[in-house]
């Protein structure tokens, strides 16, 4: 049986999962007081359009599962090169990659913005930080250099 009160155990937790699983109610502390520095654009929507590959979609998964009973407005997860054909001037596009270098946000992104959605991005930095402050759109700053 394994001791989960052990220092030792956690030497085989290469990764650090644990660890970010311990502090994972913290980290949602952390992640409130950072968006609420994000300036997200104030207009209409009618859907809103979740971004992300991998363990950058889970936090969209999270929030339109949180959101399910409450929403106005339906929340797609695309996990594609391409922006769903609805997209347009009445979406909000949130688009998460915390490299910043994810080539199916970056692409699906681009669309969204040329058909005139609105967006938000997450990201460590990379490719997706640069354009968003090329664009000027609202960019939350993930802590770099670890797990997603």
């Amino acid at each position: 049986m394994i001791n989960l009160d052990d220092e030792n155990t956690y030497k085989l937790d290469s990764g650090g999962v644990f660890k970010a699983l311990h502090r994972f109610p913290e980290m949602c502390l952390e992640a409130r007081e950072n968006a609420n520095r994000v300036k997200i654009p104030i207009t209409q929507y009618e859907n809103i359009l979740l971004l992300g590959m991998g363990g950058s979609a889970i936090g969209g998964l999270l929030l339109r599962d949180y959101l399910s009973d409450t929403a106005k407005h339906p929340m797609i997860i695309t996990r594609d090169y391409h922006a769903p054909e609805f997209v347009g001037p009445k979406t909000l596009a949130i688009a998460t990659s915390y490299s910043g270098n994810t080539e199916e946000n970056l692409n699906a992104l681009n669309e969204a913005l040329i058909r005139g959605a609105q967006a938000i991005t997450l990201t460590s930095g990379g490719v997706l930080a640069k354009e968003s402050e090329k664009r000027d759109t609202p960019c939350l700053q993930l802590t770099p250099n670890q797990t997603p």
